[in-house]
């Protein structure tokens, strides 16, 4: 994984709810020998209002987003640039829900790709932990919290779990793309 590289993806929502809720931000990163650079960083204009309780979180709102590419715009651009790739994020699967869903809106087909969840594997690999939170991983694996609630920060940080994890993945003989895809998913139902 350090040297094929892969993607870290964030994206910032107007909500929690990956059926209905639409981009407000997108990044995604390459990482190749352990260093990432911006591939994407954008803001998105999600074509409705931006809630308050989600300005909260992100700091994103209605101004910052009126000139920013729309949300079919940037997740073609992201696709660009995600394809044939890794992709790598700390609770993913609402990433990949919500750009599934926007593809399906603009009947942009896409087709499965490898995704690794840095939530999934630590809480495979460290059952007992209670908190697999960004916070708390980075807080355990000496990960610096740095740009939190932004895609870019988000996204950095889930790139940089990964790299702390994959030698703690070899020294339980996970080595391959396979391997580590089959462990996260052997754990189970992610509860914390």
């Amino acid at each position: 994984m350090r040297r094929r590289g892969f993607i870290a993806i964030d994206l910032e929502t107007t909500g929690l709810d990956p059926r209905r809720d639409r981009i407000v931000a997108a990044a995604a990163l390459k990482f190749i020998e352990g260093e990432s650079v911006p591939e994407l960083v954008t803001l998105v204009n999600p074509g409705q209002r931006i809630p308050a309780s989600a300005t909260r979180v992100h700091g994103i709102d209605d101004a910052m987003v009126s000139g920013a590419p729309d949300e079919t715009t940037a997740v073609a651009r992201l696709d660009a640039i995600t394809g044939g790739e890794v992709i790598v994020g700390h609770g993913v699967a609402f990433d990949i829900t919500v750009l599934a869903r926007a593809r399906r809106a603009a009947d942009a087909a896409r087709p499965p790709r490898a995704v690794l969840c840095t939530q999934r594997l630590a809480a495979a690999l460290y059952p007992a932990w209670p908190d697999c939170s960004l916070e708390a991983l980075c807080g355990r694996l000496g990960v610096g919290l740095e740009g939190r609630h932004t895609a870019d920060g988000d996204a950095r940080m889930a790139g940089r779990l990964l790299l702390e994890l994959v030698p703690r993945l070899q020294q339980r003989g996970i080595r391959t793309l396979a391997e580590a895809l089959w462990f996260q998913d052997a754990a189970g139902p992610l509860t914390r």
